[in-house]
């Protein structure tokens, strides 16, 4: 069973922005410091981490997940992450609510992506494209991963009748 992630209007619109951020900056900052040969290469320096984060972001953004009967997969940018049903504890739908601090990671740029934490589920890696239809994955060695897709009813009781 293949589904899709849905990215929120908020992160269609953050990922935009980030974007034209960048093509704005990268647009500034070559040719004004080209008056030395230092500061061209300064500013094509400069672009090209601003553009090497965004295409970090999108290598890690969820774009859809594969559920077998053996193992759940998220389809990310760039590569995959594969879980064994056998190494999951428990599954359900993802009620963690706000506030979630962040720990290392990205927010609003293609998804949430990262670990985060917060008080009601503890730590945890976040896949999610639309908060509104994530659930969650604890596995037998304790990590914890928040996904997300459209009909994530579906996922949630496709696994737990697999596990």
């Amino acid at each position: 069973m293949k589904k899709n992630v849905h990215w929120s209007s908020a992160i269609r619109i953050g990922s935009l922005v980030f974007a034209a951020a960048i093509a704005v900056c990268s647009y500034w900052l070559v040719p004004l410091p080209a008056g030395t040969r230092v500061g061209l290469w300064l500013g094509i320096l400069l672009s090209a981490l601003l553009w090497g984060s965004f295409l970090g972001a999108y290598a890690y953004a969820p774009l859809s997940v594969f559920v077998s009967e053996r193992e759940f997969t998220l389809r990310r940018g760039l590569g995959h992450k594969t879980i064994p049903f056998r190494d999951i504890a428990q599954v359900g739908e993802y009620t963690g609510g706000w506030p979630a601090i962040r720990i290392c990671g990205i927010g609003g740029v293609f998804g949430f992506i990262g670990r985060y934490y917060n008080r009601e589920f503890g730590h945890y890696f976040s896949y999610v494209g639309d908060y509104s239809q994530s659930f969650y994955l604890k596995l037998k060695n304790g990590r914890q991963y928040v996904f997300s897709c459209e009909d994530h009813h579906e996922v949630v009781a496709f696994i737990k009748k697999h596990i």
